[in-house]
């Protein structure tokens, strides 16, 4: 990582502030990162953006996860095993799509079975699965307060 960052701060001029070692890691295993952030480091804006991406990550072990999903189903069957109904599904969706703490699911075998494209960072859920179900609510209860979806 040392030889990587050396050739940033060097070659390029990167600034060693905005190459922490998440930032090297990612450029190491991922060309196109990389590419990106020799175009946009010297934009605010744009350098939040991509390293937003890396921050977003998140490792929840699979042991968490079926936790997680245990506790989802067993409210879900208690609420009457009701579903979301497809306004209110896309709706979900769609919200989640734009939100800062969604992300690509980390290489857990739980989220690779269960064909799992995008988690929600603060919970670690499916967000096709979750928004699905309709006991479920948005965890970002930081941000707003009942979270982001509306009802």
């Amino acid at each position: 990582m040392d030889e990587l960052k050396e050739k940033l701060v060097s070659e390029f001029g990167i600034p060693e502030n905005r190459l922490p070692n998440s930032v090297l890691h990612k450029c190491a295993e991922d060309p196109v990162f990389l590419a990106n952030l020799l175009v946009c480091w010297k934009d605010d804006f744009m350098y939040d953006l991509l390293v937003k991406q890396i921050k977003s990550t998140i490792t929840i072990s699979d042991t968490e996860i079926l936790k997680k999903s245990s506790k989802s189903i067993i409210n879900w069957i208690k609420g009457g095993m009701k579903f979301s109904s497809d306004s209110t599904y896309q709706k979900r969706i769609k919200t989640c799509n734009i939100c800062e703490h969604v992300s690509s699911p980390s290489d857990s075998i739980l989220y690779k079975i269960s064909h799992t494209e995008k988690i929600c960072t603060l919970c670690g859920c499916d967000i096709k699965k979750k928004a699905k179900l309709l006991t479920e609510k948005c965890p970002d209860n930081l941000t707003v307060a009942n979270g982001r979806w509306p009802e």
